[in-house]
């Protein structure tokens, strides 16, 4: 019996925490962290852990299925078959339609070496439609930022060195690991030496319980808040006047624009009262150095850019930006797609691009898209390890929208819901069996790692990058595809982007980009936003004095609220994780409970304008009285996107509102 040790990495999600595999006979049989990974510090949350049980699953897909014609049911395949079927169906729709009616999607799961081979694919297939998460995810804060202190530069807060901390919507102990493990522990450390936490969230989650100031916030009013600081912060001279002289532009717009937006307006809108909205701003202003980490929370609203748009100029006027303990601006490690001829024919523009012109995709957009076929037709999705049934806001729409398609591929590691309506199903690989570069640009270092497969695939999975590098070569382009295992493609990516492998960290110094200046076209922050103004958007940060309420949908839903034993709409099918969570709970607060008549456990329907659907209720204190919070990634019924409006977005990223919805709730 042989015995193995292997170092490598978990990239379940986007943490990427060091990993040691101990395999027997060529199988994982435990894992654990790596206490030399400076960031993990040899922790590894539930879904790491479980690993092993994930790869092994009695459910993996094993082999490529295809749906038969006339049955309707799949039957197994070879890979040259599926690749054949894909190939000749793209062949047919470039044919009749044009490239751009083909559109891939990548969830979270994929990572470099697949992106960079997708690009490769699509951009020699002529499509400009890759969509990924951009938009659900990082979108509006990239914009927000990158409209205010220039892209591209990677923000973080200096928790650890910090006097005052504000966290809004963000719940570090159980969400984005990948930076909150490091920041769980610097926010304790600054506690522990005298910072102050504010919390901001309609839930009490056990962070926001600990911490010297909570404020249970109107789902989706984030924006009233925010601009209630800044009004008190300016009105009372509590802004850093020299580093606003000195290093920012629009200040004298921002003052006069700000006026009405007093904390007593504020409080109206977010059921926060004005005198702990002056009281947070006076501290917040006044503690310096401060910090303001914000989370999904915020982004996922109406008014999300402009949102981030005011958390920036928070930091920026009270002198937060570029200095230790405040908010940090690392430099950016840019890869560079693999090179495609230069006589390409120009791509079109993508499905998205008329409606958010600076979003790097809008992945909530594309039922419309296929049903009203604007602005063109589209027949063809191939998703790369990801679940659009899911995931997607309006899964009613989604359904509609994936039924109309010619043609649906879905590579992944089990028959998600969105692959049981496929006409082609591959089998995906885990983590530890397929190679990869981690480009971690959410940490403060920005560090770079590359590992190879810790076990042979199952069955006949291949990762992402292989199965899209044989339909490359099926479709006419294989000087293209020449990559024969992981470490070839590790390298290719690794030389184009003028990297060993092994980067050393990325330095981030204070002051560096205040004595350089910022990367927008003034050279300073910018809290008048010219280039958003000139694409028709607000050039500061603008709410309405009426905030607009639903009277037919009163109650506030809140979706997506994290659990560690789930990513997204992942990992329902292992044991050990469901049996943490054998169902989804609607949480909604004992004063709601009692008018509606409902008991805890009890099941509760709740309604909105674009569906229903039922849940169980969870009846606790916990939560704004208004609100009512729902899971997210759950199939089938309990899927929280059957409520969730995918036309009623984020105007400038695009972001739908998984945290911003009307509804009603009801007893069943």
């Amino acid at each position: 019996m042989s015995h193995d040790t292997a170092w490598t990495f978990c990239q379940i999600c986007r943490a990427e925490c060091g990993m040691i595999a101990d395999l027997k006979d060529g199988r994982v049989v435990t894992v654990e962290g790596d206490p030399e990974d400076q960031w993990s510090r040899g922790k590894l949350c539930v879904k790491g852990r479980n690993s092993p049980r994930i790869m092994y699953a009695k459910d993996r897909l094993r082999y490529p299925l295809l749906r038969k014609r006339r049955t309707g049911e799949f039957q197994r395949a070879s890979w040259e078959e599926a690749i054949d079927f894909i190939a000749t169906r793209i062949e047919a729709t470039k044919e009749r339609y044009g490239p751009q009616a083909l559109v891939f999607y990548e969830g979270t799961t994929a990572r470099v070496l697949d992106e960079m081979v997708l690009r490769r694919l699509a951009r020699l297939i002529g499509t400009p439609n890759v969509t990924r998460t951009w938009s659900v995810c990082v979108g509006p804060k990239i914009v927000a930022y990158g409209n205010t202190f220039g892209r591209p530069l990677m923000p973080w807060c200096d928790l650890k060195n910090t006097r005052y901390i504000i966290l809004w919507g963000a719940n570090p102990p159980v969400t984005h690991f990948h930076r909150h493990l490091g920041i769980t522990a610097d926010i304790m450390a600054a506690w522990k030496k005298g910072a102050k936490l504010v919390v901001v969230d309609p839930r009490l989650t056990p962070m926001a319980a600990k911490a010297n100031s909570y404020l249970q916030i109107r789902p989706g009013t984030d924006l009233a808040l925010a601009l209630g600081m800044i009004h008190h912060i300016i009105l009372n001279d509590l802004h850093d006047e020299d580093f606003v002289a000195a290093h920012t532009i629009g200040f004298d717009e921002l003052a006069e624009h700000i006026t009405p937006y007093t904390p007593q307006w504020a409080e109206r809108i977010t059921d926060i009262p004005a005198d702990s909205i002056e009281q947070v701003a006076e501290g917040f202003a006044l503690s310096r150095p401060a910090s303001l980490e914000r989370r999904q929370g915020v982004q996922h609203s109406a008014r999300a850019t402009q949102t981030l748009r005011a958390m920036a100029i928070l930091m920026a006027i009270t002198g937060n930006v570029d200095v230790k303990g405040g908010l940090m601006l690392t430099p950016y490690r840019p890869l560079r797609s693999l090179p495609v001829p230069d006589e390409l024919p120009r791509l079109s523009r993508s499905f998205w691009h008329d409606h958010f012109p600076l979003a790097k995709d809008a992945s909530a957009l594309l039922p419309e898209a296929i049903l009203n076929e604007t602005p063109y037709p589209l027949h063809g999705l191939i998703v790369i390890e990801g679940n659009p049934l899911s995931c997607f806001p309006n899964t009613r729409k989604v359904r509609r929208a994936l039924a109309k398609l010619d043609l649906v591929v879905v590579h992944d590691l089990f028959m998600n819901d969105t692959a049981q309506l496929a006409d082609v199903v591959l089998p995906a690989c885990t983590f530890l069996e397929k190679g990869e570069i981690s480009v971690q640009s959410l940490r403060q270092d920005h560090p770079v790692r590359t590992r190879l497969p810790v076990v042979e695939p199952l069955g006949e999975a291949l990762p992402e990058w292989k199965f899209l590098c044989l339909l490359g070569r099926k479709l006419g382009y294989g000087e293209y595809f020449p990559f024969a295992g992981d470490q070839e493609l590790i390298d290719a990516v690794l030389e184009r982007a003028g990297w060993t492998g092994h980067e050393a960290a990325v330095a981030t110094t204070p002051g560096r980009v205040l004595e350089t200046g910022f990367t927008t076209a003034s050279g300073k922050i910018e809290l008048y936003s010219r280039p958003l103004q000139e694409l028709g958007h607000d050039p500061l940060p603008t709410a309405p004095m009426d905030w607009p309420d639903d009277i037919a949908y009163p109650q506030y839903l809140i979706t997506g609220a994290r659990v560690p034993h789930f990513y997204h709409s992942q990992h329902r099918n292992i044991p050990t994780l469901r049996k943490a969570h054998p169902l989804p709970l609607a949480e909604l607060s004992q004063v709601r409970a009692s008018e509606i008549g409902v008991a805890d456990g009890e099941e509760v329907t709740i309604k909105t304008r674009v569906g229903t659907a039922v849940f169980k209720a969870k009846v606790t204190e916990a939560i704004h009285p208004g609100t009512v919070s729902i899971p997210h990634g759950w199939a089938g019924e309990h899927n929280a996107n059957w409520l969730i409006d995918d036309l009623c977005c984020d105007p400038v990223a695009g972001a739908p509102r998984y945290r911003d919805m009307g509804c009603v709730v009801e007893k069943l």
